[in-house]
């Protein structure tokens, strides 16, 4: 795992040892969500407790809103999703998307996407845009920094070896976030996306500019989305994360 390493020592090179220090997270495995955040969260741009975008570090900020009012920025998180009957997965959103002709941002997460080559290939194949969420989907301020990095670089290297391209785009699974994680991320070459609204926000307000987060596996959620997608707005624009914030959305190098 030489590639780990030597990611691991790029970021100690390039982050402040101060950023690198900022305690962990106690991770709650009854709600993997909601970890106990040891650290000021004011102080370190927590996002969960304080929608913190902007750190007062030179972090570059977190992308949660689209560039133009007319756009949505449509992503799905922690996937893919494989059912039996591909009811409530990734499929049947693929399909649904296809006969919409829509295309969203999937945040893959690795212990998922290791299983499911064949739906990661055809997301991507769809003109689908493939982000990065992390191998086993543990919230990233409970990690320690080596494992922050390992977390990254294996889901970067298996959408590598499946489709030949590197992301550019990053969302930490349940948002969770800090100067700490930002840091690491950024060191890494990433874009860290969050999310402004859901779609009975989008539904309800009729308005774009957002970047909203869903999950393939969830009935009622897929439910109010499709309705939201087949009612939008007449003029709102549904696009991938990095169409909507006008950037590319892979990088041209190799991650070995």
């Amino acid at each position: 795992m030489d590639f780990i390493l030597d990611a691991f020592s790029n970021v100690k090179a390039n982050v402040p040892s101060w950023l690198l220090a900022i305690p962990e997270s106690q991770f709650r495995p009854e709600t993997p969500e909601k970890p106990i955040y040891n650290a000021n969260p004011l102080r370190y741009c927590y996002w969960p407790l304080t929608n913190c975008i902007k750190s007062m570090t030179s972090l570059s900020e977190d992308t949660t809103y689209c560039s133009t009012q007319t756009d949505w920025g449509l992503s799905f998180d922690r996937g893919p999703f494989v059912t039996t009957r591909h009811r409530n997965d990734t499929i049947a959103l693929l399909r649904f998307m296809k006969a919409q002709d829509l295309r969203a941002t999937f945040f893959l997460q690795g212990t998922r996407a290791i299983i499911h080559r064949d739906t990661v290939t055809d997301l991507y194949m769809e003109g689908n845009e493939i982000g990065v969420s992390s191998w086993t989907g543990r919230p990233m301020t409970t990690l320690s920094n080596l494992e922050i990095v390992a977390e990254i670089k294996f889901i970067e290297a298996l959408v590598y070896e499946y489709l030949g391209v590197v992301p550019r785009l990053f969302r930490p699974p349940y948002g969770d976030l800090d100067d700490r994680v930002r840091a690491i991320a950024q060191a890494l070459g990433y874009q860290i996306v969050l999310w402004s609204k859901n779609a009975k926000d989008v539904l309800s307000e009729g308005k774009g500019g957002v970047i909203s987060q869903h999950f393939e596996s969830s009935p009622s959620g897929m439910g109010l989305l499709m309705e939201a997608l087949i009612h939008k707005p007449p003029g709102l624009n549904v696009l991938p994360v990095g169409a909507c914030i006008d950037k590319p959305s892979y990088r041209n190098e190799n991650v070995w």
